[in-house]
């Protein structure tokens, strides 16, 4: 697509980079939202919002539930809209998801703009926006004192996100993850001072480890953590047993175990515990949920059971070329899925994983390829089922045998409990 080029971008390009500053602030309306609507609004628009994402709706690129900030006014490096549009066109995180990278001016226009401020009127929201925007979370704490200012400005200093969850509330937010490895035990005690007044906190992907996450005992207003990827124990649950409001918990990828987990039995409002990659069990998570109904436990079973494919399955060429996560994105054999008997390939490992979490949702995205002539490799040439020739691709393996079906509601009904059907089995010498 191209876009409109203003002249006073071109006027500016004729003189030396001093003259660069006279340059009019970048404007929203006509130069940043027509990038947003015509390569953005497909994945995170009205209709669909990967990653609970609008980007056609000022509330919702602003809202502090973005574990990190998709837009930080001034700071285009510490933007993860940014960070995702200049990666590599090979990356998978790469946005956007679909077509050609964004040109260099594109690019070059959406940084100008965030360093300049970010400013977006909000009657351009209204032009785009059919449905009332989300409305921040409000949480009810006292107001932030001399100390947690302080605290405030200290972490910001330090290259933390910390600002508030809603400018209805005084509840804050603070987020170390983008300064990764750099975020150690000693700067979690700069949060002192914001105890009445903490919400939620990311600290995941840090080089936190038990000894910091013991300061967090003090923080009871706690709702959301974030401990993902790092070398957390089970030592480090215990300190978290008193966090009575604590309604998330994201222990990913860390070495807590069963013994771990154990501790949190207190957290009555626990609602939703990642332990996917750790060294929980799934006896250990139905010990929990027993004391816990309400708590939802994400072990990354449905990502494990991919893997236990057969060698037929394994064999098998993928029935799509597209991802059905990202229908403008090639397939690749790295990330296969096989369900209900057809191998589906996906263009990486984090659309096979949400793919795999709900398969019936997304199962109406799925474009298979088009059908050969000639049907090969089937144990049979009719439908089991309906007196009608068997359609190419329309195919279930069991036992290693290639069952053709006339339509995908056959193979459906069949690939769902193969058992089932003994009298079907029987013909294709199979029990």
């Amino acid at each position: 697509m191209r876009y409109p080029i203003l002249g006073v971008i071109v006027f500016a390009s004729c003189f030396p980079m001093p003259e660069l500053a006279a340059q009019k602030k970048v404007d929203f309306v006509k130069e940043v939202l027509p990038i947003f609507m015509k390569r953005c609004s497909e994945c995170h628009g009205a209709e669909e919002q990967e990653g609970d994402l609008r980007l056609d709706i000022k509330a919702s690129v602003f809202s502090e539930e973005h574990s990190d900030p998709i837009i930080l006014a001034g700071k285009p490096d510490r933007s993860m809209l940014y960070r995702r549009i200049v990666l590599d066109k090979d990356d998978p995180d790469i946005m956007p998801a679909e077509g050609d990278p964004l040109s260099k001016r594109q690019i070059a226009t959406i940084k100008r703009w965030i360093k300049e401020g970010a400013d977006w009127p909000d009657a351009a929201s209204a032009k785009v926006e059919p449905e009332k925007s989300p409305q921040p979370v409000e949480v009810a704490v006292p107001d932030i004192d001399d100390a947690g200012k302080a605290a405030l400005a200290a972490l910001r200093k330090r290259g933390a996100t910390a600002v508030r969850v809603s400018a209805r509330s005084n509840a804050v937010y603070v987020n170390f993850s983008l300064l990764a490895k750099g975020a150690k035990d000693a700067d979690v005690r700069a949060m002192r001072g914001l105890e009445p007044q903490l919400v939620w906190l990311n600290l995941g992907r840090t080089a936190i480890t038990d000894e910091g996450v013991a300061e967090l005992a003090r923080y009871k207003e706690l709702r959301r953590l974030h401990l993902e990827k790092t070398a957390v124990t089970d030592g480090a649950l215990a300190h978290l047993a008193g966090l009575e409001h604590l309604e998330y918990l994201n222990v990913y990828g860390t070495a807590v175990s069963d013994r771990g987990i154990g501790a949190l039995a207190p957290l009555k409002g626990l609602q939703k515990l990642y332990v996917w990659q750790s060294k929980v069990t799934a006896k250990g998570a139905a010990v929990l949920k027993k004391q816990l109904p309400q708590l939802v436990v994400d072990r990354g079973d449905y990502v494990a059971a991919i893997r236990k494919v057969t060698a037929e399955q394994k064999a098998a060429a993928p029935v799509n070329d597209m991802c059905p996560m990202m229908p403008k994105r090639k397939a690749v054999l790295t990330a296969v899925f096989v369900y209900e008997g057809e191998r589906i390939a996906f263009c990486c490992e984090k659309c096979l994983a949400r793919f795999a979490k709900s398969p019936d949702k997304f199962l109406p995205k799925l474009r298979r390829k088009k059908p050969g002539k000639t049907v090969k490799d089937t144990v049979n040439e009719t439908c089991p089922f309906v007196d009608k020739p068997i359609k190419p691709g329309v195919v279930a393996v069991y036992k290693g045998k290639r069952i053709g079906f006339c339509c995908f509601n056959c193979r459906d009904k069949f690939a769902a409990n193969p058992q089932k059907f003994a009298k079907v089995l029987e013909k294709f010498g199979l029990k």
